[in-house]
């Protein structure tokens, strides 16, 4: 029993120290989504391939090792790829060892990606008890079904020794929770981590925008106004009117770039909110951005055409879309026939607006840095406008969801509380 137990130690150690070390030391330090997962498939390959060279011996002569840990792992954190990936590297390997157990393994890996599959789409959702309690029953449910289908397939009783069995469905569990008890810490506090630099930036921005900003508007709006008259006097050549209007269009953007880091500073933490006619607010803000699309060669279209009513601050929704929309027909200066269509739908206790365009797209990597401060994809951007919705949605409860893809579009969905 002491040797059983001192080989099952080692089963842990391969299934935890591969993993662990990836989401303690490697997971940080990759910014890009894709070496990511390639970097987390491999491994998964790794601890799948410790954990088969280093078998639990049983008294019977049969060997359990604890393989459906990062399997099951591969595909709930690292998706489709890296789990179909695992699966596939386990399949190579297991066809090298042969044996009777091959045959009720496949049949197991099959059932179980299609498991995964159903619950991977709530997972991230879910609670770490709820993902704790479904992982250890889906883990204990698979490695104690495997005599079962043994016997199913060559027709004998696989269940010589029930104990050992349920000792080594126990086993895979311990490791499972174990193993997602410390992956759900330490992405929890990267993610701390991130809001508290979130917010020190936020503070530091608020403090900025309240005492210089306004000092910074007066002088502009003299020079703007200075430059108006230049431009209605007579005695100018074309290059004297160029030369005005850059400086006028430089002064918008300037005032623009201050009227962001004033939002910024006063937008509070409080949930006070009036109830708006969140349809109102939508035809509002597209007569106001209207002539904006005209000069850019772009059509919104409004599926909107039904009253919804929002518990949110009406001019907070305005500024919410203006930002947006003006996004969106930016993002399609160099596409011809601009679309951005914009729509609004009730789900359960919800209500999902959408702002959609078939401009250049993002990367994964763009989408995961959108909302930071002074991150932005456009040339001339500062991120502010964009920081500023995030800071709205984030007020009224809700959430920002972003789907893009290069040369074909970009889609933001935001989930609002009714």
């Amino acid at each position: 029993m002491t040797h059983e137990i001192h080989q099952l130690l080692i089963q842990m150690i391969c299934v935890l120290f591969p993993i662990l070390f990836f989401y303690a030391v490697l997971n940080r330090k990759v910014k890009s989504i894709l070496y990511r997962n390639i970097l987390f498939c491999i491994t998964c390959f790794f601890s799948i391939f410790l954990s088969i060279q280093n078998p639990i011996s049983i008294s019977d002569g049969r060997l359990m090792d604890l393989r459906w840990v990062p399997l099951y792992l591969s595909y709930i954190y690292g998706g489709p790829f890296v789990g179909l990936s695992c699966a596939l590297f386990f399949v190579f390997i297991r066809l090298g060892i042969g044996g009777d157990g091959m045959y009720p393994a496949f049949l197991l890996i099959l059932l179980s990606i299609l498991f995964v599959i159903k619950i991977r789409k709530n997972y991230t959702n879910w609670k770490l008890g709820r993902k704790l309690f479904i992982s250890c029953t889906y883990i204990f449910i698979a490695t104690s079904s495997l005599p079962l289908i043994s016997s199913i397939i060559y027709w004998e009783n696989s269940y010589t020794n029930p104990y050992i069995h349920i000792y080594f469905s126990i086993a895979n569990v311990l490791t499972l929770l174990l193993t997602i008890y410390i992956i759900e810490t330490i992405l929890e506090n990267e993610l701390l981590h991130k809001e508290l630099i979130y917010a020190e930036k936020i503070a530091v921005l608020s403090q900025l925008a309240a005492s210089v900003a306004h000092e910074v508007r007066n002088p502009l709006t003299s020079v703007q106004g200075f430059l108006q008259l230049l431009a209605s006097s007579s005695n100018k050549n074309d290059k004297d009117l160029e030369y005005i209007s850059i400086s006028l269009n430089e002064l918008k953007r300037a005032n623009d770039i201050i009227s962001d880091y004033l939002s910024l500073s006063k937008r509070g933490t409080s949930n006070s909110h009036t109830t708006t006619d969140i349809y109102d607010d939508i035809h509002y803000v597209l007569s106001t951005v209207s002539t904006y699309a005209t000069l850019h060669n772009v059509q919104i279209f409004n599926h909107v055409d039904k009253s919804l009513m929002l518990h949110a601050n009406s001019s907070d929704m305005k500024q919410l879309l203006i930002n947006l929309i003006r996004n969106s027909i930016e993002a399609l200066d160099t596409t011809p026939n601009g679309i951005v269509e914009i729509s609004l739908q009730e789900y359960e206790t919800k209500l999902l607006l959408k702002v959609l365009d078939n401009g250049k797209g993002m990367t994964n990597e763009q989408i995961e840095r959108l909302g930071l401060p002074f991150y932005s994809t456009k040339e001339k951007g500062t991120g502010l406008g964009l920081m500023v919705c995030y800071r709205i949605v984030e007020s009224l409860g809700g959430e920002i969801k972003v789907a893009s893809q290069l040369d074909k579009g970009t889609t933001f969905t935001i989930s609002l509380p009714k």
